[in-house]
Parts: structure tokens; sequence; C-alpha cells
């Protein structure tokens, strides 16, 4: 079974009170670019901790992608890709073929185009929370929404990540990136 992420606030930022994960949900996914080392990240703004995430943003704190809500079944289409910790305003879901870890804005860049292609879907704004998700129905959206080489189906691995504006980070830059997560779609 899977349980849904409780939240709660607290101060300027949302923290996830309760990430009640049960092994299989945590297994659908691995993460990428998690922004624990301070030495690493572009302008010092890494910050270990128990919870993955990107670089610390304006919040204080490191955005942070999930998608344990759902499963990675393509017939099913139910998953939920999620982000909490972010400041309010616009963000984008990238979805590549290929990952890697470069410097871009005040975070890391995790996911890259492969053979595949990058693919970009529609401007969200994050709540009075700092949330955005995207799904159940992720399936269906890159069917309806993008080319054909970005159709997910049975079998494929796909890299995600939330990239969202940040006018006050700490790096400058004006944006700031989520982590990544890599998924391998199951029929």
């Amino acid at each position: 079974m899977l349980l849904q992420p409780m939240f709660e606030r607290r101060g300027a930022f949302m923290l996830a009170a309760a990430l009640l994960l049960s092994g299989t949900a945590r297994s659908q996914f691995s993460i990428l670019c998690d922004c624990d080392d301070a030495a690493l990240a572009p302008c010092g703004n890494g910050a270990g901790s128990a919870l993955w995430g990107g670089c610390i943003n304006s919040l204080g704190a490191k955005a942070t992608l999930d998608a344990s809500n759902g499963s990675v079944s393509v017939a099913a289409d139910d998953l939920q890709i999620f982000a909490w910790n972010l400041p309010v305003g616009n963000g984008l879901l990238f979805m590549g073929g290929a990952r890697a870890q470069v410097v871009f804005g005040d975070g890391f860049q995790c996911v890259t185009p492969g053979t595949q292609g990058l693919f970009r879907f529609p401007v969200q704004t994050a709540d009075a929370g700092g949330t955005l998700s995207t799904g159940p129905g992720l399936v269906a959206l890159t069917h309806g929404l993008l080319p054909a080489a970005g159709h997910i189906a049975a079998g494929d691995t796909w890299y995600f990540q939330y990239w969202y504006r940040d006018p006050v980070g700490p790096c400058g830059t004006g944006f700031n990136l989520t982590n990544g997560i890599g998924i391998t779609f199951a029929p």
C-alpha cells in the first residue's frame, strides 16, 4: 500500500512532516542530484539532511521532487510527480532520456536529452504551500502533448526534474531546480 505524503507548514517553508513511504513506493524511483555537499553546490548552498532535494533556495530549504504516489504502471497511469519547498512562482517539469549533474542557476541540471530528447511540460505555479504536481495521468499527458519520442511506454526509463523561478535565491541567478528522479515504467 502506498501512503500519501502529509505536510505541515512551519515558518517560511514547507517541511515534510511525515513522508510515509513504503519500501515499494520509494524503490520505484532513483534520486539524482541530491544537493547535500556545500562545497560542490553552485554558491555553497548545499546542505546535508535526511531528506533529499535540490540546492538551498530563497526559503532556506531544499526543493524536493518525489514520485511515491501511485505506481509506475503505464496501464494504471496513476503516478503523481510532486515537488515541495518551492517559493511561490512559476515552474516547469522537464523529462529527458539521460542524466547528468551540471551546475545550472542556483542548483544542478540533472536531466539531459539522451537519444530521446528533452521535453518540457506546461508552466505551473507553485501554490502558497510551495508545492507543484503533475499526474495522475502522466502517461496520457505525454501522448497528448509531446511528440512520439517523448511518449512514455512500458520498459522506458525517463528522468524528471522541476525548474522554478527563485528571484531572490542565494546565488542570484533568479532560478533553481529540485533534485531529479529516474523512473523505469512497467506495463
